[in-house]
């Protein structure tokens, strides 16, 4: 015979509260860390992507502007959102009009060969809005320095493109030479958008 008051081998009332409080707890202090974790793999994701979009856009404007060479009916105009100018890239069997437009959240890169043959298009989608094209070099009699618009006929030393912060923040530039030329010793500085150190 059972003794009185003796337990059956259950858990009382309180026990299973208390227990139930302290999954609760354990529960309440996860879910921070799991949403933190969600939200940093999300903010990864978004950079990875703006950096894939950003490295595409930045291979074309190099590529495209390492063909940049002198030609006859050599130009080379740049404006705030469009590069211009005539190139014969290696391989190439005939002169080319390159250009080079942003618009919105893309850059479209136009090859259209002189002689009159169906141009090429490539249209390179990013991640956020576009800031600008700025031109380094001597436009014609004008002092060396910065340019937001380029009036030919010979190329800049040196173009960059800026772009808009996206959503991981901060103003993404891209810097390219044109043509053969070295890389500038320069250290650009974003705010006096000019070089801090000569060149």
């Amino acid at each position: 015979m059972r003794a009185y008051g003796a337990r059956d081998g259950g858990f009382t009332l309180t026990e299973t509260l208390v227990a139930v409080a302290i999954l609760a707890l354990v529960a309440a202090a996860a879910v921070p860390v799991l949403l933190g974790g969600v939200d940093a793999h999300a903010r990864l994701s978004a950079l990875a992507a703006e950096r894939e979009s950003h490295g595409a856009l930045e291979r074309a404007v190099r590529e495209a502007l390492s063909a940049s060479v002198e030609a006859p009916g050599h130009v080379f105009e740049g404006e705030g959102d469009l590069i211009r100018f005539t190139a014969h890239p290696p391989g190439a069997a005939h002169l080319l009009q390159i250009s080079i437009r942003a618009a919105g959240r893309q850059a479209v890169v136009t090859a259209a060969p002189v002689n009159g043959e169906a141009p090429l298009t490539e249209v390179i989608e990013i991640d956020t809005d576009f800031a600008g094209f700025h031109y380094y070099g001597r436009p014609q009699d004008d002092a060396l320095g910065w340019y937001r618009r380029w009036p030919g006929p010979n190329p800049p030393r040196l173009v960059v493109l800026d772009l808009a912060p996206g959503e991981t923040g901060g103003l993404r530039r891209i810097e390219a030479a044109v043509g053969a030329r070295a890389p500038l010793a320069c250290d650009y500085d974003s705010g006096l958008q000019a070089c801090r150190e000569g060149i």
